[in-house]
């Protein structure tokens, strides 16, 4: 068993307040400045995971806690918009459950790994354009920007000013 761990250093670094963490310090090396944690904070890591793996425990986890807390309803759609550090992880989990999720995916990669995991794609931009595909996949009605705002009598309230 193994905890992950960083290498530290007492050097001052002017630029750095205390818990900044420095990457790339030097290929391969991570520089974490007085990082407080509790023990209960600090998991071991089996010495068969690695440490590339490992960090994804946190994004998940993440993830994971706020599908749980509310939890879509089974056969339903859902949209995941971003393909990140979050968003592919909480793709992943959803893909998992009875419902059918969509992605908005910036980029090539995040696209094509989004589709492996069985879900929709959807490209961010032109951003108008992005509405209609979303609405169709998902069976919403769309409304333009003016309707069922509030009305004044019969006349729609102009709040431009």
């Amino acid at each position: 068993m193994k905890v992950l761990q960083f290498l530290t250093t007492t050097e001052p670094w002017p630029d750095l307040l205390p818990g900044s963490a420095v990457t790339a310090a030097e290929p391969g090396q991570r520089v974490v400045l007085d990082v407080p944690a509790h023990e209960w904070m600090v998991f071991p890591v089996p010495d068969s995971i690695s440490d590339e793996v490992a960090v994804l425990a946190d994004p998940w986890s993440v993830s994971f806690h706020a599908i749980t807390r509310n939890p879509p309803r089974p056969r339903s759609k859902v949209l995941v918009y971003g393909a990140g550090a979050l968003g592919t992880p909480s793709t992943a989990i959803l893909t998992q459950l009875d419902v059918d999720v969509g992605v908005v995916a910036r980029w090539p990669a995040q696209a094509e790994l989004a589709r492996s995991l069985g879900a929709t794609v959807f490209e961010p931009e032109p951003r108008k354009a992005l509405v209609g595909p979303i609405a169709d996949w998902s069976g919403a009605p769309l409304l333009s920007p003016w309707e069922r705002l509030p009305v004044e009598g019969l006349r729609v309230r102009d709040v431009r000013g």
